[in-house]
């Protein structure tokens, strides 16, 4: 799933440059241009612009952020030349999606009659514990930065996000000592 990924820290086409606790994206691409050279860096850029926004599973939906409105199959494939698609699936801040946009989602995506046993995963916010469920519980927010938290979806079973979703047991700690 495509994370923000914006190597050449670009302002566009729905896309913005990356700045959360310093200047994060400008110092990557310093970085990159320096050791890796422009050939490589627009290659990278390539890749990840090939990278997808919306992943539809069995009885779910993956995209970095909450969906600011409906996007159509249509809208999603073309997300390279539709910049509020990009925007709308990596960018939504907390309470800006559209009322209603997440079971809009799932509804198209998914099969309607058993939307009730469907949940749409994504991150960008961070969240105090495991998850925190947002539009009606609907769309489960995964993103603790001092925590390694996966959400393990069978394919035989519904899902149940108190087993489902789990801190894996090794953190940042154990990995730099």
């Amino acid at each position: 799933m495509r994370n923000h990924e914006n190597i050449g820290n670009e302002h566009g086409a729905g896309n913005y440059a990356f700045r959360k606790y310093s200047y994060e994206g400008a110092m990557v691409l310093f970085y990159m241009e320096k050791f890796y050279g422009d050939v490589f860096l627009h290659s990278y850029a390539q890749f990840e612009k090939s990278l997808p926004l919306l992943a539809v599973g069995k009885n779910f939906l993956v995209s970095h952020a909450e969906p600011v409105a409906f996007f159509n199959r249509e809208d999603v494939i073309e997300y390279r030349d539709r910049p509020d698609v990009v925007y709308g699936l990596t960018w939504t801040a907390n309470d800006e999606a559209e009322d209603g946009s997440v079971n809009r989602m799932l509804s198209y995506y998914l099969d309607e009659e058993a939307i009730n046993e469907y949940y749409y995963f994504g991150g960008h916010r961070p969240v105090p514990e495991l998850y925190h469920p947002r539009a009606g519980g609907r769309y489960v927010q995964i993103h603790n930065p001092d925590r390694f938290i996966v959400a393990m979806i069978g394919v035989d079973k519904p899902i149940n996000l108190d087993e489902d979703v789990i801190e894996i047991e090794h953190n940042i700690n154990t990995l730099i000592d």
